[in-house]
């Protein structure tokens, strides 16, 4: 296949491809050089058709941060409930078992695995098992209490897992608005490259203090998957983060693992952790996972016997 010439490449939209955090700090350096330029004409043409472009982009950008925000909101509203769960089933039990025997098909048909999937699995799941568990007692008059504590829980959970999918999918919407905008924000910049190169060809330096280069040349992964051996302690990747950098880290396998900072690829777990059980997911900042100003490395544990995977998406 025929290789694009170097010179017709986006460099801005490459840079910043998969990281809006990257679009933004370049934009924001930009319109800034440009306004500190504007006595020069050219500056001062370019600072007025990008002005609008960049402010567009700065809204969209903030937009998706806010949802990601009330998202993050949401999920840790629901881990604190599903937690509250894992503990509530405790005394239902007891309740279920003073009147059906462990042993009996009753109690079977009421709590088919006892309390693990309550304790255990995704959040779909533990929704479901309280539901379930609602629909088997029934009308059953010698567990009427439980019965109604059981749906008075699912009545917290519902609305808070309901708005939490919501989110996502509104999370989701502003992606593709901060994308479209991040494009326009590239392709204006590639521009104003262009018009720099044009109006002064035997000295195209000029235009280095115009861009951020330090944030243009560097276009970092930014998703990382991986298979987890037993008890392995895996280095996904080295960075400088910010408190409040977003990381989103899903747990694709069977087992418990737990996410945090180290100073060391090999650094074992400190107090600071973030653990997330098979199935499920979490997005949460930087700063979550530990002291973001002295530790740079992103490390997962998986804490099980067997085999775990995940995948980590960061900004």
């Amino acid at each position: 296949m025929k290789k694009t010439w170097f010179y017709l490449v986006n460099v801005f939209a490459n840079a910043t491809a998969g990281s809006f955090e990257n679009a933004y700090r370049i934009s924001v350096y930009h319109y800034a050089a440009l306004k500190a330029g504007k006595s020069n004409p050219l500056v001062a043409q370019m600072l007025a058709s990008y002005e609008p472009i960049h402010l567009a982009f700065v809204e969209a950008y903030n937009h998706w941060k806010q949802q990601g925000g009330e998202q993050l909101s949401d999920t840790q509203h629901l881990e604190q409930l599903l937690k509250e769960l894992s503990k509530k089933i405790k005394p239902w039990d007891v309740a279920v078992q003073n009147v059906y025997a462990s042993d009996t098909p009753a109690y079977k048909r009421l709590l088919p695995h006892g309390r693990s999937t309550f304790q255990k699995g995704s959040q779909t799941q533990k929704l479901t098992a309280l539901e379930n568990l609602s629909d088997a007692i029934g009308d059953d008059k010698d567990l009427a209490k439980t019965k109604a504590a059981v749906d008075a829980f699912i009545a917290l959970v519902q609305p808070v897992f309901a708005n939490q999918k919501v989110a996502i999918n509104t999370t989701g919407n502003h992606s593709d608005d901060v994308e479209e905008k991040r494009m326009a924000m590239c392709f204006a910049q590639y521009s104003n490259l262009g018009l720099f190169i044009y109006k002064y060809p035997s000295n195209p330096s000029i235009a280095e203090g115009y861009f951020d280069l330090q944030h243009i040349r560097t276009n970092a992964q930014t998703d990382f998957s991986a298979q987890l051996k037993a008890n392995e302690v895996h280095f996904i990747a080295k960075r400088t983060f910010d408190a409040n950098d977003t990381i989103a880290l899903y747990n694709t396998g069977t087992t418990s693992i737990c996410f945090y900072l180290g100073n060391k690829k090999e650094a074992i777990p400190a107090e600071t952790v973030v653990t997330i059980n098979a199935g499920d997911n979490k997005t949460i900042n930087a700063k979550d996972l530990g002291d973001t100003a002295t530790l740079h490395y992103l490390i997962v544990k998986n804490e099980d016997e067997l085999g775990g995977s995940f995948e980590a998406y960061l900004e």
